[in-house]
């Protein structure tokens, strides 16, 4: 039996909530994964009736994994099909990482501050449609393959 009372646990999920020069913004901290992503989807259905656009101050966030990045698409896309918008903010390094590694950041605006997410006008970012999830998964698998690996399965 191990005692585990003096290993570190992992960060829960904590969200608030608040609207900011008209925009929805939620202040997500701790980590997002399979155990609390729904948490998370959650929090971007519900309709406040504030706004139409979410901000996501992910600058207390330590982790996620791919549960975070599918409620984040999914997300998303509702939100483009209401005619609204999703935006992130002050994402903290391994957070970055993983949103540059699956193209995230190339269908969500990104924005280095929580002040400068909400300054910025309704984004515009194209809309890759269904074509998304097959190029972040190809990306996916560069940044986890060796490169020998790519190249056999450019081959095919």
């Amino acid at each position: 039996m191990h005692d585990t009372a003096d290993q570190p646990q992992p960060a829960r999920l904590s969200i608030t909530h608040v609207t900011a020069a008209g925009v929805r913004v939620l202040g997500l901290s701790g980590e997002i994964d399979a155990d609390n992503a729904d948490i998370l989807r959650q929090a971007l259905d519900a309709d406040d009736g504030a706004s139409a656009q979410t901000v996501l101050d992910l600058g207390a966030v330590t982790f996620i994994d791919s549960s975070a990045v599918s409620v984040l698409a999914s997300a998303r896309r509702a939100g483009a099909a209401a005619g609204g918008g999703l935006r992130m903010a002050a994402l903290t390094s391994p957070v970055a990482r993983v949103v540059e590694i699956v193209g995230l950041d190339t269908i969500i605006p990104c924005y280095p501050t929580l002040p400068e997410a909400l300054a910025a006008e309704r984004p515009g970012a194209p809309a890759p449609g269904d074509d998304w999830d097959r190029t972040a998964s190809i990306r996916l698998i560069r940044a986890s393959c060796p490169p020998c690996a790519v190249t056999r399965m450019k081959a095919r």
